[in-house]
């Protein structure tokens, strides 16, 4: 549903010294963007991402899309880059909290809903629905993306970005090795998102996911993205700087409220934990990537 922007989603509950939404609280396990690193974190993911995209918004093939909507649109930066691309379409970000900015382009809405029930939408709506870092969000991905499917006018697309919550030393490799603290972080979270019936690692199922909804011409891209700073390739270089950087600063933003609420750990135990984490992905001498999805 949607709400009215007033006071009532302003009063942003406070855990940990991190703030979390007011609207559907329980739902979202995540911060809610509130310090400057944060949302500075969530703009370097976007330009990321634009950058491996070699500086496109999408891949899906448009031709002067009408109606878009950004699902869980966060600061709402894609939504207005997409606007801009796009003057004549009505684009819709849809979030939890009203943290996105007040002067945006004349064509985009921002709208404070629960992003996981599109029946709000209505049917048959949309030219475009766009989807990315959802993992954690959504707690049955069939029926979500069923919803999605409804929304689709006749010849519409969807775009699903997803990175796997997951770090392999090569590229062919799917093992850590067991003791370190990046393996007990990963198998942790995993742990403590399933006790909330949420799934981190959606990528690799997302195709399956979108078949069984009804999709068709699915077309998947995987990304092996390097998590290190040393490369003879200077576009691979920027692109290993850049998901490192995100990486070390979205482990304390996913982590602390799984691990103190789920795994009733203390705040000091997981914010010592996370602090070696980032050192270990810092100090690698092994090559390490993530896979990232998009279909």
């Amino acid at each position: 549903s949607t709400t009215t922007v007033d006071n009532n989603v302003y009063q942003y509950p406070f855990e940990n010294d991190r703030r979390y939404h007011a609207y559907c609280e329980v739902k979202y396990p995540f911060v809610a963007l509130e310090t400057d690193a944060d949302r500075r974190n969530c703009k370097e993911l976007h330009y990321f991402f634009r950058f491996t995209m070699r500086d496109s918004l999408h891949h899906a093939p448009l031709s002067n899309p009408q109606k878009i909507l950004d699902v869980g649109t966060g600061t709402g930066i894609w939504a207005m880059e997409m606007a801009d691309l796009y003057p004549s379409a009505e684009v819709i970000g849809a979030d939890l909290s009203p943290i996105q900015p007040l002067w945006v382009p004349p064509n985009l809405q921002f709208l404070v809903a629960d992003a996981e029930d599109l029946t709000l939408f209505g049917e048959n709506k949309f030219d475009f629905i766009y989807i990315r870092c959802f993992a954690g969000c959504a707690s049955n991905w069939n029926t979500f993306l069923e919803r999605a499917f409804s929304l689709l006018r006749p010849g519409g697309f969807i775009e699903c970005v997803e990175v796997e919550f997951d770090v392999r030393y090569e590229r062919q490799s799917r093992n850590l090795d067991n003791d370190t603290h990046l393996t007990q972080f990963l198998r942790l979270i995993h742990e403590a998102a399933e006790k909330r019936n949420r799934t981190l690692n959606v990528a690799s199922k997302l195709k399956c996911h979108l078949q069984a909804t009804g999709f068709r011409d699915i077309k998947e891209t995987v990304y092996n993205i390097p998590l290190h700073k040393e490369s003879l390739d200077p576009r691979e270089l920027q692109i290993g700087h850049d998901s490192l950087r995100c990486a070390t600063n979205s482990i304390e933003a996913y982590g602390i409220r799984l691990f103190t609420r789920e795994l009733k750990w203390s705040r000091i135990e997981a914010l010592v934990l996370f602090a070696e984490v980032r050192n270990e992905l810092r100090n690698s001498e092994r090559q390490q990537f993530r896979p990232y999805t998009r279909l």
